[in-house]
């Protein structure tokens, strides 16, 4: 991967995903002359073309680090799809292959979190 591509896939493109403006990419950044302006249009660019996935999370409807993960993340515009595993045998035979305690947070790029805020359920 060049090195446009490594920063691409870093931290700028978690804040152009969270839909934060261009003014506070570049401030985050710390823009300050050509190479960097362009290397964040270029980064826009490929952020356009590419859509962000959402992270799955897995909870179960009674799970107090479920709710606060929910409630939190819609609260801060974080998108996610949400997969209660007490409603839907496929969903939960899934989380298990990652863990047997919830929340479970899996990423598009393979990272997988269990628990939320030092909370399991």
């Amino acid at each position: 991967m060049s090195l446009i591509g490594q920063l691409c896939a870093s931290s700028v493109s978690e804040i152009i995903a969270e839909g934060n403006g261009i003014v506070k990419l570049l401030a985050f950044i710390g823009a300050k002359d050509d190479a960097i302006i362009t290397l964040t249009k270029t980064c826009l660019e490929r952020n356009e073309r590419t859509p962000v996935s959402k992270p799955t999370i897995y909870t179960i409807s009674t799970c107090p680090a479920c709710n606060k993960l929910k409630q939190d993340w819609t609260n801060q515009g974080i998108g996610f799809e949400e997969r209660q595993v007490d409603d839907n045998q496929a969903w939960l035979d899934e989380a298990l292959k990652y863990g047997d305690m919830v929340p479970i947070v899996v990423y598009d790029d393979g990272r997988v979190q269990i628990g939320y805020a030092n909370m399991i359920g």
